[in-house]
């Protein structure tokens, strides 16, 4: 999913020389995201500037290390933490005014640009589904 974001970024914002990551560190799938993020930049030769975040504070830095290096769109990495704070992800980049794209669409819902991934809400619904239906033998 990873390259399939930023590949849509990137088309919607052909003329972008660099596209700001921000990603949790502390996410368990950071390494794997990491990876295939090097791999999806290199092939279609686009410069990431990568800034984790795990706090409230850091994300408030990252957005401002955006703003200087002139991020010409955001890419935000799928994570519990960000989805649990998307205001203080969706606000910034607004602001900033720079195109973003987020892994849930919960993101593009609250006023982000868009998105590219399952929804959370149906996600918990068919969960909820096969609890039911394992529980009923």
């Amino acid at each position: 999913m990873v390259s399939k974001r930023l590949g849509l970024v990137h088309e919607l914002v052909t003329s972008v020389e660099l596209i700001s990551v921000l990603l949790n560190a502390n996410n368990p799938f950071f390494d794997s995201q990491m990876k295939d993020l090097n791999e999806a930049s290199r092939a279609l030769g686009v410069k990431v500037d990568v800034e984790r975040a795990s706090t409230e504070a850091e994300i408030a830095n990252a957005f401002k290390a955006f703003a200087q290096h002139r991020a010409g769109a955001v890419f935000v990495g799928a994570d519990p933490y960000f989805n649990s704070r998307r205001s203080l992800v969706i606000d910034p980049v607004t602001q900033l005014r720079i195109p973003a794209i987020y892994e849930w669409r919960e993101f593009a819902e609250a006023g982000g640009l868009m998105s590219y991934g399952t929804s959370l809400t149906d996600s918990f619904r068919q969960s909820a589904g096969f609890v039911a239906r394992v529980l009923k033998g």
